[in-house]
C-alpha cells in the first residue's frame, strides 16, 4: 500500500475555503477545519494560519475521540 504519512505540516492555512483559492463545490462537503479533523484520524497535523479560535472543530474532535493532545499542533 505504501508508506504511512508520519506527520502533516501546513503553513498559512486559511480558516475557510472562502478565504483561499476557488475550488468548485468544495464546501458542499467540508471546510478546512473538518478537513484537518479528517487528516488527524490517521496522522499528526501541525499548522499555522488563521487565529487559533478558528480551529475549535478539529481540537474538539480529538478530545471527543480521546486522541493524544500532540495529534494537533497549532503554531502561531
Amino acid at each position: 500500500m505504501g508508506a504511512q504519512v508520519e506527520r502533516l505540516v501546513l503553513e498559512d492555512v486559511p480558516a475557510s475555503h472562502r478565504k483561499g483559492p476557488d475550488y468548485l463545490n468544495v464546501q458542499k462537503f467540508l471546510d478546512v477545519p473538518e478537513a484537518l479533523a479528517l487528516c488527524g484520524s490517521f496522522t499528526s497535523v501541525e499548522w499555522s494560519g488563521a487565529e487559533k479560535a478558528s480551529w475549535t472543530f478539529p481540537l474538539a474532535v480529538a478530545a471527543k475521540l480521546g486522541w493524544p493532545v500532540e495529534r494537533f499542533q497549532f503554531r502561531e
